[in-house]
């Protein structure tokens, strides 16, 4: 049963939420790139600096896996599953 009225309103936005947040997670796996490029022209690598390449990559494959959880709780609760807009309540 699909939910109907104002009832509609918390799990668009949860949608519309989770998709921003996923095009931002694909936006920070393009940093890296583009900061290795600067580097690579700088003559230097990420050792140089004294910086870990693991972390943007953790952050941004984290990030784009909440931005998946949150949308497939969004849809549970655009559905009427009241344990999907519980859990798009609490992850927001």
């Amino acid at each position: 049963m699909v939910v109907k009225g104002k009832a509609l309103t918390g799990p668009i936005l949860g949608i519309v939420g989770s998709i921003i947040f996923l095009f931002a997670g694909f936006i920070a796996m393009g940093v890296q790139t583009l900061l290795e490029v600067r580097l690579s022209l700088l003559l230097l690598t990420w050792q140089d600096i004294g910086f870990n390449p693991l972390i943007v990559t953790l952050r941004a494959l984290l990030q784009i896996f909440f931005a998946l959880l949150a949308l497939i709780v969004a849809v549970l609760g655009l559905i009427g599953k009241r344990f999907g807009a519980y859990l798009l309540l609490i992850s927001s």
